[in-house]
């Protein structure tokens, strides 16, 4: 019965159709907040952020409520570059790339392949617009035209 049951869980997670290493993290290690059960349904198929139930104590929570927790826990060198931070709502390693697309688990933000890289000036890995970010920076640095503003040779 449990194994049943517990297909039926995985099922309904592949049935968002996202192909992600870290989302199977997620779904391998993914519990109930009330009695920690491993038997999650993921309830709207065509949702990114659907709702889940607990087939064992039939909670309702949402994705956002468990998913952070299972994202600072995933640790896979080959996919070092798997989190981005999200400069909509400056999350720090919210974003997640599944499928195609890039998505923040904390805003619902969701981004293109072009809109995630590197920043130019302090190299941090972001979510957001990185054009000129070596003089103007992202949300988490100021760029070189920070660094020259507050910079002895300015005043």
């Amino acid at each position: 019965m449990y194994k049943a049951e517990e297909k039926n869980c995985r099922q309904s997670w592949d049935n968002l159709g996202f192909k992600s290493s870290v989302l199977e993290h997620i779904v391998e290690n993914i519990r109930c907040p009330v009695c920690h059960s491993n038997l999650i349904k993921a309830q709207d198929k065509d949702n990114i952020f659907p709702s889940l139930s607990c087939s064992s104590c039939s909670n309702s929570f949402e994705v956002n409520d468990v998913v952070e927790d299972n994202c600072s826990s995933y640790d896979d060198a080959e996919d070092e570059d798997s989190f981005a931070h999200c400069s909509d709502c400056s999350s720090l390693s919210s974003v997640v790339k599944l499928g195609e697309k890039w998505i923040c688990f904390s805003c619902h933000k969701i981004h293109n392949d072009n809109d995630v890289g590197y920043c130019k000036y302090c190299h941090r890995f972001i979510a957001g617009n990185l054009e000129d970010s070596f003089l103007s920076g992202c949300f988490m640095c100021e760029g070189q035209m920070g660094h020259y503003m507050n910079s002895k040779a300015y005043d």
